[in-house]
């Protein structure tokens, strides 16, 4: 497994694409673990066709969960809207 980075994310209480928030570039078909450490604010995750205004995952400090990219389907955080969070990719 290789460590791609750990990432601040502060994206002000709106859905960002987790690629362009981390600069990095999901292969389809690949998997990916990542882990969530938050730095007292949250991060909820949401996999979708398009940018998301609502629902989605709210994620805890230091839970890992993998993440396989599919066709079609992106993934976006949020962070709340005066906080900032961190997260941990690897493949």
């Amino acid at each position: 497994m290789a460590n791609l980075g750990f990432f601040e994310i502060n994206t002000q209480g709106e859905y960002v694409d987790l690629e362009t928030a981390t600069e990095l570039t999901f292969t389809e078909g690949t998997k990916y673990t990542m882990q969530v450490q938050n730095a007292g604010s949250s991060l909820t995750i949401c996999i979708a066709d398009s940018t998301p205004t609502e629902g989605g995952f709210l994620m805890k400090d230091l839970e890992k969960f993998d993440y396989t990219p599919v066709s079609g389907y992106d993934i976006y955080v949020k962070t709340g809207s005066y906080g900032k969070a961190y997260i941990n990719i690897a493949n």
